[in-house]
């Protein structure tokens, strides 16, 4: 984490996130003037379905607590956004 960082918890899962400066930057252009109360995995989720159900999950690559806006079948394991995305450049670059 660097100096002008924030460590924040999210109000819908109580997860830990990182507010980081740059992030502070692009908001404050965009005319966004607090701070976010949702780690990203919950504001995506809001934004889909506002007003949808969200189940927590236990992502399958590193066990942190998340929120989907699906209902999970419990046959596939279902991954965090971070460990998705990792999953999908490391997919990428097999191919």
């Amino acid at each position: 984490m660097r100096a002008g960082d924030k460590q924040l918890t999210c109000s819908d899962c109580g997860n830990e996130f990182v507010f980081t400066e740059k992030e502070a930057a692009y908001n404050q252009i965009r005319g966004f003037l607090s701070v976010p109360k949702r780690c990203k995995d919950c504001r995506r989720i809001r934004r889909l379905g506002k007003g949808a159900n969200a189940y927590p999950i236990i992502c399958g690559d590193c066990g942190r607590k998340v929120n989907v806006n699906f209902e999970p079948k419990g046959y596939k394991d279902i991954y965090c956004t971070s460990c998705y995305e990792k999953r999908i450049v490391f997919r990428q670059k097999r191919q």
